[in-house]
């Protein structure tokens, strides 16, 4: 008696059948089927992405800013969106979190916000980015060659936020840098940030010792020289700052009117004692029995009296003209020192941008600032 087989095992039978062609067609079709799996897995990646946005925003009305914070960041790493930033970073705003913030909504100004959202978002970006500091750092070797290389390392930041050459965005308060590069000692310095100030620090690193040439053995490096017709460059000490000439002229012109009016001062006092001696002589004639009082010397005498009394009229404009040269002799000194040092301060420009504040780390051999910030 025939018996009917299974209906799995006529399947296996005829699996033991396909031919080549008929494996390459039925791969073919599970190739074709690719795009709708993955518009599958992308619907379900929104539709989780939107369910942690709505959780976000009931924590977020419900005061639990942490959590709203949270499901907002899940939200846009499953569906990156310029709104889900933008509510994560109010999150953390409210939280006072101002780094965070930043981070966020600059990838949410990056996504094409509509023009409403754009706003709100450059509003929060400009008052979270005013309570942070920022910090430029260039390291260079003892030869002036730059280290590009070289790490910035301070707790709480990682290699993205922290780059030799980078401006970078950092919260107030004391900073821990430590500067790491091949071939050099490692340095760590302690930095103050502000609020709204611009620092940038120049270090320069000496070599290790490992690297150093040992005793007896020689380096040499190419050394390129300049054209025949071209001058040897000017040597310059780094950091040094160039005097204004109208400063040094205005002082200079105030210390020679000082000099010459201290000296006409001095005259003017010397002829004064001889004209009192003159004048004690002459009220000693005009006593009683005195040379003055005959009557045939009474118009020499009046003569002398009228020479006298000239005489100290012209000692008195004398006096006058030189106590008030030496005023403008030193109110010269004293605007021309003080016009030298402002041009060698850092002063707010018209342009609004930020003073530069320089900060000089113990142990740092040169400092060089170039530009504006």
């Amino acid at each position: 008696m025939l018996t009917k087989a299974p209906k799995g095992a006529r399947l296996l039978s005829r699996g033991r059948t396909l031919r080549p062609f008929r494996l390459a067609a039925l791969a073919g079709c599970i190739a074709s089927s690719w795009p709708t799996l993955a518009h599958a897995e992308t619907a379900g990646q929104k539709a989780e992405a939107r369910a942690h946005f709505d959780r976000g925003l009931l924590l977020l009305d419900a005061g639990d800013l942490n959590a709203a914070a949270a499901e907002f960041e899940a939200a846009h790493a499953l569906f990156p969106a310029a709104l889900t930033a933008y509510d994560a970073a109010l999150a953390h705003a409210r939280l006072n979190r101002p780094l965070a913030a930043v981070r966020l909504l600059r990838d949410a100004s990056e996504r094409s916000p509509s023009a409403a959202l754009r706003d709100k978002i450059s509003s929060l970006l400009h008052e979270q980015a005013a309570r942070l500091g920022t910090l430029l750092v260039h390291v260079s070797d003892a030869d002036g060659t730059p280290i590009e290389d070289a790490e910035l390392q301070a707790p709480g930041y990682d290699a993205v936020a922290l780059r030799v050459g980078q401006v970078a965005e950092l919260l107030p308060g004391s900073l821990t840098l430590q500067i790491v590069a091949a071939g050099h000692p490692s340095i760590e310095r302690e930095i103050k940030i502000e609020a709204g100030a611009r620092q940038e620090l120049a270090v320069v690193l000496e070599r290790s010792e490992a690297s150093r040439p040992a005793a007896g053995e020689v380096r040499l490096a190419p050394v390129q020289a300049p054209p025949p017709s071209a001058p040897p460059p000017s040597i310059a000490p780094v950091g040094a700052k160039t005097l204004p000439t109208a400063g040094i002229v205005t002082a200079g012109v105030g210390v020679l009117i000082t000099a010459a009016s201290g000296a006409v001062l001095w005259h003017a006092d010397a002829a004064f004692m001889q004209l009192s001696t003159e004048v004690d002589a002459f009220n000693g004639s005009t006593g009683p029995g005195g040379q003055c009082s005959r009557g045939n010397h009474v118009s020499q005498c009046r003569s002398l009296s009228e020479e006298l009394n000239e005489r100290h009229a012209d000692l008195e404009r004398e006096r006058t003209l030189a106590l008030v040269s030496l005023g403008v002799g030193a109110t010269a000194v004293v605007a021309g020192v003080v016009w030298c040092l402002s041009a060698t301060r850092p002063h707010q420009t018209s342009s609004g941008k930020l003073p530069l504040k320089i900060v000089v780390a113990p142990g740092v051999t040169s400092l060089q600032v170039t530009g504006a910030f």
